[in-house]
């Protein structure tokens, strides 16, 4: 049961997390508008934040469009398997 539980809130953060990253496109999170979204203004996507690290594949420590894309799709994904 606990299982189960863990899977169905990890896919609802995932659907919460893309829904919100749908809502913001990526000109609308990179507020100082220098071409990438800093961990702070990664705080303004619920559930961006805890998973900024995971979306930084280069680990610049920004996410590009690219990478705010892909994290984008995975966090789709991952609504869409609940």
């Amino acid at each position: 049961m606990r299982k189960l539980v863990s899977v169905f809130l990890f896919a609802a953060s995932g659907a919460a997390l893309a829904a919100a990253m749908t809502a913001m496109p990526f000109k609308s999170v990179d507020a100082d508008r220098d071409g990438y979204i800093s961990a702070e203004e990664a705080k303004a996507i619920e559930g961006l934040a805890a998973r900024f690290e995971q979306a930084d594949t280069n680990r610049d420590g920004k996410l590009d469009q690219a990478e705010y894309e892909a994290i984008t799709a995975a966090a789709e994904s991952a609504g869409q398997q609940r």
